[in-house]
């Protein structure tokens, strides 16, 4: 497990955080919907991401792949689900990050 220490912003906001970073754990098998985000049209993207996220059942997955770090994503899940989600990179940058985000 690595941990690190980020400068992010996120709305607007400046915050130094600690992420727990998990590469390629066993949720992959269990990756019910997938999700490419630069599909989507950037107005809208959240929305469907979570929309997406609804329909699962808890114990379910989708993968998350984008083309830049999703982590303001995470900061509105913690801030709309928190508690009701899990957050695992499998892969991380330079091109295409890929996050599993489960259902609790």
């Amino acid at each position: 497990m690595l941990q690190l220490t980020t400068p992010i912003v996120f709305r607007s906001y400046s915050y130094i955080v600690q992420i727990e970073i998990n590469y390629g754990g066993e949720t992959m098998e269990n990756v019910t919907v997938k999700i490419n985000a630069p599909d989507y049209e950037s107005k809208i993207r959240h929305k469907k991401i979570f929309q997406e996220f609804e329909g699962l059942n808890c114990g379910e997955y989708m993968e998350l792949t984008n083309d830049h770090d999703p982590i303001p994503l995470y900061y509105q899940f913690l801030f709309e689900r928190e508690g009701q989600f899990s957050w695992e990179y499998v892969e991380k940058g330079p091109e295409q990050w890929k996050v599993i985000i489960g259902k609790n």
